[in-house]
């Protein structure tokens, strides 16, 4: 009985974790466009319907950047753990030990591709990023292969600490980036469930895949998903260009101009306050 607590105390303590969500979001304003849009009433009364029948091109965008973070977590947490087991039992330690470890240098490397998506653009991390996992397909199952304790943690350390990390730090403004104010949650939100349920049968696939070709077919597996993904950020313009920046910080700066002066006016001047 208490064996059997020690797996559904985590669960039950994550209750305090939506509490917590759903007091931050109840405090979390509209966003300025989404205000605007409002006032204007330029907002949609089926946004769902809205983005499928005008933004649909944006969903399969979304599916495309978003296989690739799916199934590079997918093949490495779960199936390449599972694969470590079945022929290296004495390594299973090592690996979870590894993915712990991976995980928390993935928060990090989160917040850095976050900020510095910011400051050059959001394709420049995602293609850099799709491009490692095609990199590191064959390379991922070579290492493990080699039953080596050093080189299995590098493993995990670079498919979720840095390659799975540096996409869902773009991610976030990425995605939701494809479409207009008004078909933006649904159209993002859409997008990306379908492609959590498609990338959740990675390690399924990875499974049959090793049956029927050895170690290569889950190889290519990841390759192909790695590969859908560098076309799909290949196929998306850039959101967060230079242009856009420039304008940014032009009406950033205007503002602060705005209330500064606003500030100045509003102050008496320092001789009459001395009177």
């Amino acid at each position: 009985m208490e064996g059997s607590w020690q797996w559904r105390t985590p669960f039950l303590l994550s209750a305090v974790l939506v509490v917590v969500a759903l007091i931050v979001r109840s405090r979390l304003s509209e966003s300025p466009e989404f205000q605007e849009a409002q006032a204007t009433g330029k907002t949609e009364k089926n946004p769902l319907l809205a983005t499928l029948t005008g933004d649909w091109r944006g969903i399969l965008r979304v599916i495309a950047l978003r296989v690739v973070e799916s199934f590079a977590y997918y093949s490495t947490a779960t199936y390449l753990l599972n694969y470590i087991t079945d022929r290296h039992p004495e390594l299973r330690p090592v690996a979870l030990g590894a993915i712990t470890g991976a995980s928390i240098l993935a928060i990090a490397v989160t917040f850095l591709a976050g900020a510095l998506t910011d400051r050059i653009g959001r394709r420049p991390i995602y293609i850099a990023a799709c491009t490692m996992a095609i990199l590191f397909a064959f390379p991922m199952y070579l290492l493990t292969n080699s039953a080596r304790p050093a080189l299995v943690v590098t493993v995990f350390i670079i498919g979720i600490g840095l390659i799975h990390a540096s996409l869902t730090g773009t991610q976030g403004a990425l995605l939701t980036e494809q479409f207009r104010t008004a078909t933006r949650t649904s159209g993002a939100s859409l997008g990306y469930q379908i492609a959590a349920a498609i990338g959740g049968f990675a390690p399924l696939l990875a499974a049959a895949l090793v049956g029927a070709f050895g170690w290569p077919g889950a190889a290519l597996l990841y390759l192909g998903a790695a590969l859908i993904g560098l076309t799909g950020i290949l196929l998306t313009r850039e959101t967060w260009g230079r242009s856009e920046r420039e304008r940014v910080s032009r009406l950033v700066a205007e503002e602060t101009a705005g209330r500064a002066t606003s500030s100045t006016a509003a102050s008496p001047p320092a001789s009459l306050e001395s009177r």
